[in-house]
């Protein structure tokens, strides 16, 4: 996996970003959930899915899965990545991957011994938790990349 050092050092410049906007909107027009209220929207989808390819990672670890457009969006990015999918209530998806593993736990509570290869694992984070809280326990568990998405109404979060 790619590693960036801190914030404000990207390996990706805008160039390469607004280059990026055509094949991801193809991508997108084809997406499994066409109303996803509650979910990420075009712009939060696009920065999610050129992050992931930026960085390469082969491990997705996925906090918060609603309505699954952003599993189906890791798979995208990310075809050979093994994909863990987290959600309290799994109940929502509308789209379900075959090749996801899917917990209905908090990624707090999961025992995440089983992956040996933290430093090449991802934390996608999408669940409205306390961030603080989930980089601290990431951490201590030995992973190192984290990404937070969230879409607050205006005002809130």
């Amino acid at each position: 996996m790619q590693h960036i050092n801190q914030i404000g050092e990207l390996s990706w410049g805008y160039s390469e970003m607004r280059d990026a906007i055509a094949e991801f909107m193809e991508l997108y027009s084809n997406r499994p959930v066409s109303v996803n209220d509650g979910g990420m929207k075009t712009p939060h989808m696009f920065a999610t899915w050129f992050m992931r390819k930026k960085l390469k990672p082969e491990i997705v670890i996925e906090s918060g899965v609603w309505k699954g457009q952003g599993t189906w969006l890791i798979e995208q990015a990310l075809p050979d990545a093994k994909l863990y999918c987290i959600d309290l209530n799994l109940g929502y998806r509308e789209f379900i991957s075959e090749s996801a593993t899917y917990f209905e736990q908090d990624f707090e509570i999961i025992d995440w011994s089983f992956i040996e290869s933290k430093d090449r694992a991802l934390l996608f984070f999408d669940d409205h938790q306390n961030a603080l809280n989930r980089i601290r326990k990431g951490k201590i568990l030995g992973f190192k990349h984290f990404i937070f998405e969230d879409n607050y109404p205006a005002l809130q979060g």
